[in-house]
């Protein structure tokens, strides 16, 4: 991923409750989105990883994960997120950083994680996060557990 879009990539797991930085690739770029560490915990609420995740979940699950008084455009965030296949955080989380992400899900549809491109905002700009977010949907289906095929 991180070759096809020239920035950081990183694979986001749902371990324990928590969204996991487990895998990274930086960017070759001088000026990068990078972690502190693997084993980096990401939040739920304005991260475009917590919002790939949410968004294969039911929403009595959203709700509990982000509270009761959960923003509105935080529910928007996760039902566009839906209808696309793919997320983003245009500085939610960290200031002048856009995201972009998609749900790595099991053979059920489950969320297992997510997998997510990051970059400075001025490169991973608003016409071309379609694209990216493409991209990454792409890689994430292949990263996640081919669909069950019931008989019938």
């Amino acid at each position: 991923m991180r070759d096809a879009t020239g920035e950081t990539a990183m694979l986001v797991l749902v371990q324990g409750g928590d969204l996991v930085a487990v895998a990274t690739a930086e960017s070759p770029h001088p000026i990068r989105m990078a972690l502190a560490h693997l084993g980096f915990h990401l939040p739920y609420l304005g991260s475009s990883a917590g919002r790939a995740v949410l968004s294969r979940q039911p929403d009595a699950e959203v709700r509990r994960a982000l509270g009761v008084d959960a923003p509105a455009a935080e529910l928007t965030e996760i039902a566009e997120a839906r209808r696309r296949g793919w997320a983003r955080s245009l500085g939610d989380v960290f200031t002048d950083a856009n995201t972009v992400a998609a749900p790595v899900v099991d053979s059920a549809g489950f969320p297992l994680g997510a997998m997510v491109v990051a970059a400075p905002a001025y490169r991973l700009t608003a016409d071309q996060l379609d694209p990216v977010g493409e991209l990454v949907r792409a890689a994430a289906d292949v990263l996640g557990a081919p669909p069950i095929r019931r008989p019938g």
